[in-house]
């Protein structure tokens, strides 16, 4: 703003040519083009001559009547008009003379008459001081483009200021407040250009900003004023820790006020105008760059250190030393959660208070790992102690169910924090959690060794030779298919790119009546040559590329699920995938437009080829991360293509791995010597089959490896690399695709203790989960409320809250304001049942949920929620008042039960 030389408030008592010239023209411009003469005092202060009407106008100095007729018959004499200058009075003058003045009279020289012709106005506001400096300066410095016209000739007060701030201190902005001074106050030159200011015109200044900003305003100005003018937003940071909310000083900081006033002009600070002081500042250090908050900040702390409360930065939501001192507080809650001294309702409490910090927003990536780690400390505590009996199915389930999700936030968490204390805290979660997954690992290997391959859990885990014929087949049926394999992706990074596909509008599907996604078991050893040849020809063996080229196109199964007339099933490898620039290939993308291939598939190497590297990249298994997923799903979707998005195999991590031998392959060895600890003997039919042999040794220990340390290896018997999606998806609302007959659109599968994680703590009194099991032990040795994990019976019985709001929705339902919505919503009115639904997850929320919890509450897609988020705005809003709506965010679904009440005519009763 204040960013030129402004222009100069020296005062002046001289008759300068700005105050004559706008005196004439305002003469002139009631009673035209004559010899204008004006009664003045002072000294003129210029030339013979001056500009008037785009000429040169003589000026005379005339203190006699002697000297004024002289004049004006000089005038007269060269036919010229001017300007008389005289310390007469009108009535010394005889009426000849002044017969020859423009107007027969001379005028007086008020500035403010001056102004208001400036300003093409007649009147003027009273609330505007008649300081003649004031006008002085409105004359001195016209704008070249002169000052704006006044509405019905008035000149208000806001109109004199505007003009005079914008003009001597590059004060541009409309709004005269304490924000605004802030931010003028900010600008390059601005306290250079208040200092320069005569104490005079300072004072009117100071006054007018007293009324428009009050009592800070002028605290504001004592700063500009003084050799701190750049700590003026560092001195409103650092109120926030010298005054509470009430604007009480905080305890133990009355010295440190008292020498706050050091830079106040030696002014003391009242408590509200120190509260108001901080939340201006925090509000406008945020429309700054990163650079000048830093800055800020840094001199915050300095004031901090100068009132000798250095300590006093952490309590801070702004300042470096307040953030990191939070991220300390939740690094001791995540702690001591796992020592069993906290409970997670702690540890959301402390992330939620480093979220409230000014840092957070732009720390996205550490955020997100400390939702991660409370998500997972909610699994230790609910969902990750099972029984020691159990089944392959089960624990396949468990894998699918829960375990996959714990995956996904351990890979999240690689790498630790760079903050020391979370890092270290991050470590002791990861270690606790490795101890439970390598009990369910031997588990699970065990069961898996006595496998005969055949499928279970009715049909939603199948082996992976079983594949094409069960769930591929099928589908070509009915739709052309895209069977996308992504070669060694776990469950875990299923999970990751099935929310990033469903964020973009593509709907996972099951089977009728399971609600969840088909799963597969690899092959033993879970190797690429082994399994992904058993994938593509549908039964156990090994080879490469072109034998599974060569065994997709001519599988039986597929080719009489197609029908005659279409082409052959065909392969895409790597090679085939990209032209000259990465981009994918003209014939793959021909080939999916095609509706005649009806089944074509894709090997995606990404996430093997980044297994055998030793990088330190934390990469994101999502689209974007895939060079040519995009192109490819963008492809489905215009064709109206299936999406069946599979893995061979999946993958550990490397997490502390150690070689106790050394071997040729990354996860499995031959059985010539004995098991060691972590790993297994396998010596089954299947076995044979695959590889010619009668047993391998593998490891269950997600330890172990058996070659040099790189990112992640496979070809072992831990459900990570044994079990593997088999995911269905169709593009929402795709113009060319057609109904798939067994097959439903799958609700949210996030388990409660991932889901509940991902909300923020905002709400003390929100109302518990309905089902919820009671008197859970945890390892502290204590009660508490838990979520019921997926083995345990629920209790669903209704408490008081739930009763009241069943009798709230059947009271609604036989409204008969209702009646009359839903007959006039017509067709648009969702089932009965949906908003039975719809109305109890929201009652047993507090009315408010995400539309992902409300998602998962009513067993649908997260994007059909905006369909039936509108249907029951359409049903429930009488008259467009909002008893549904949304949040200023957007993010909570909201429910106004008392509006719900007045707009229905429900009884509290």
């Amino acid at each position: 703003m204040a960013t030129r030389a402004s222009p100069s408030t020296a005062p002046s008592r001289q008759l300068t040519p700005d105050l004559i010239r706008a005196r004439a023209e305002q003469v002139i411009a009631r009673h035209g083009v004559e010899t204008v003469g004006i009664s003045a005092t002072g000294e003129w202060a210029g030339e013979d001559v001056i500009q008037l009407q785009g000429q040169r106008w003589p000026v005379r100095r005339c203190d006699s009547v002697l000297e004024l007729g002289l004049a004006l018959n000089e005038l007269n004499a060269h036919g010229q008009h001017g300007v008389v200058l005289s310390r007469l009075h009108e009535a010394d003058l005889p009426e000849d003379m002044r017969a020859r003045l423009c107007g027969g009279r001379l005028y007086g020289l008020d500035p403010w008459d001056s102004v208001l012709a400036l300003f093409a106005a007649d009147r003027l506001d009273p609330r505007i001081p008649r300081a003649p400096r004031l006008a002085e300066l409105l004359i001195s410095n016209v704008p070249p483009e002169g000052y704006p016209s006044c509405r019905a000739r008035f000149l208000d007060a806001d109109t004199v200021w505007r003009s005079l701030f914008r003009r001597y201190l590059g004060f541009d902005q409309d709004l005269l407040d304490a924000k605004a001074v802030m931010r003028w106050l900010l600008s390059e030159g601005a306290a250079d250009a208040w200092r320069r200011m005569d104490d005079e015109v300072r004072q009117l200044f100071r006054g007018r900003i007293e009324q428009r900003a009050g009592r800070l305003g002028l605290h504001l100005l004592d700063v500009a004023e003084s050799e701190y003018a750049e700590y003026v937003l560092a001195i409103g940071l650092v109120c926030e820790l010298i005054f509470d909310e009430s604007g009480s000083i905080t305890a133990d900081r009355q010295l440190a006020a008292g020498r706050l006033e050091r830079y106040l002009a030696g002014q003391a600070l009242a408590g509200a105008a120190g509260r108001r002081w901080f939340a201006l500042a925090r509000d406008l250090l945020g429309d700054l760059d990163e650079a000048s908050r830093q800055t800020h900040r840094a001199r915050a702390q300095a004031i901090l250190d100068e009132l000798q409360i250095s300590d006093a930065g952490g309590e801070s939501l702004v300042l470096q030393r307040g953030y990191e001192h939070r991220l300390q507080r939740y690094a001791d809650a995540l702690t001591n959660a796992l020592d069993g001294r906290a409970e997670c309702s702690d540890v959301g409490a402390a992330l939620q208070a480093v979220r409230s910090h000014e840092l957070s927003p732009g720390d996205e990536g550490r955020l997100e790992r400390l939702d991660v780690a409370l998500r997972l400390l909610r699994y230790l505590n609910v969902g990750g102690t099972r029984g020691a009996n159990r089944s392959l199915e089960q624990l396949a389930v468990s894998h699918r169910d829960d375990a996959s999700f714990v995956d996904w936030g351990r890979r999240l968490l690689l790498g630790g924090d760079a903050h020391a204390g979370v890092s270290a805290a991050l470590e002791r979660l990861l270690t606790q959690l490795r101890q439970h997954r390598e009990t369910l690992n031997k588990r699970f290997a065990e069961a898996l060794a006595n496998w005969d391959r055949t499928s279970f859990a009715n049909g939603r885990f199948v082996g992976l030779e079983a594949v094409l014929d069960e769930l591929v087949a099928p589908l070509a049926r009915q739709s052309p298919v895209l069977f996308l394999v992504m070669d060694g992706m776990d469950y875990g990074a299923y999970r990751e790119l099935e929310a990033d596909l469903s964020a973009d509008g593509w709907i996972s599907y099951g089977p009728a009546g399971s609600g969840r996604t088909v799963s597969a078991l690899s092959t033993l050893p879970s190797v690429t040559r082994v399994a992904r040849a058993s994938l593509f020809s549908g039964r156990l063996c090994q080879g490469q590329s072109d034998f599974e080229r060569n065994s997709f196109a001519n599988h039986q199964g597929l080719l009489h699920a197609i029908g005659s007339g279409k082409s052959k099933p065909t392969v895409y490898h790597k090679a085939a995938l990209s032209e000259g620039g990465g981009e994918l290939a003209s014939d793959v993308r021909e080939a999916i437009a095609n509706p005649k291939k009806r089944l074509l598939g894709v090997v995606v190497n990404a996430i093997d080829d980044h297994l055998d590297k030793s990088d330190q990249l934390r990469l994101r298994w999502s689209r974007d991360q895939f060079r040519q997923l995009d192109a490819l799903l963008e492809s489905a979707r215009v064709s109206g293509r299936t999406v069946v998005l599979t893995s061979d195999h999946g993958h550990v991590m490397d997490w502390h791995s150690h070689q106790p031998v050394q071997a040729l392959a990354g996860r499995w060895r031959d059985s010539g010597t004995e098991p060691v600890e972590g790993e297994i003997r396998v010596a089954n039919p299947a076995v044979r089959e695959a590889l010619g042999v009668d047993s391998v040794i593998v490891p269950w220990s997600e330890r172990i490896r058996y070659v040099r340390r790189s990112n992640g290896y496979h070809g072992g018997a831990t459900p990570q690399e044994i079990v593997v999606p088999v995911g269905v998806f169709r593009f929402m609302g795709s113009e060319n695709a057609v109904e798939l007959s067994g097959w439903d659109a799958l609700p949210a599968q996030e388990p409660a203790w991932w889901a509940q994680a991902a909300e923020p703590v905002q709400r003390a009194n929100a109302a518990e989960p309905a089902a919820t099991l009671k008197s859970a032990k945890l390892r502290g040795g204590g009660e508490t409320t838990r979520q019921a994990s997926l083995f345990e019976q629920l209790d669903t019985t209704y408490g008081p809250e739930q009763d009241q709001g069943e009798r709230l929705v059947e009271q609604l339902l036989a409204s008969p304001t209702y009646h009359r919505q839903r007959k006039a919503a017509g067709r648009i009115a969702p089932k009965e049942s949906v908003l039975r639904q719809f109305l109890h997850a929201l009652l047993q929320a507090d009315g408010r949920l995400s539309r992902k919890r409300l998602a998962a509450a009513m067993d649908i897609p997260e994007l059909r929620v905006r369909s039936q988020f509108a249907a029951m705005q359409k049903l429930l809003n009488v008259d467009g008042y909002a008893v549904v709506g949304e949040d200023a965010s957007g993010a909570e679904i909201v429910l106004d039960t008392a509006l719900l009440r007045k707009q229905f005519e429900i009884s509290e009763g």
